[in-house]
């Protein structure tokens, strides 16, 4: 069974090949019922951001600290 930061590979894995795919088949000045392309290819590229840090704190790296005040 696939654990979770896995999982989350393989959905990145999917939207970065959807975007690889997006981005050679399309041409960027054109949009589609009103939708620009570019905004869904930065939209696109927003999520594969947020699953590689998704991905960074389910493997353990990351920290977190706090500054107490008085």
């Amino acid at each position: 069974m696939a654990t979770y930061a896995e999982n989350l590979i393989a959905v990145r894995d999917a939207a970065v090949a959807k975007l690889l795919a997006l981005e050679s088949s399309m041409k960027f000045d054109h949009s589609i019922d009103g939708e620009s392309i570019q905004y869904g290819i930065d939209a696109l590229r927003k999520r594969i951001d947020d699953y590689n840090q998704m991905i960074a704190m389910a493997d353990g790296g990351f920290e977190v600290r706090s500054i107490g005040t008085t």
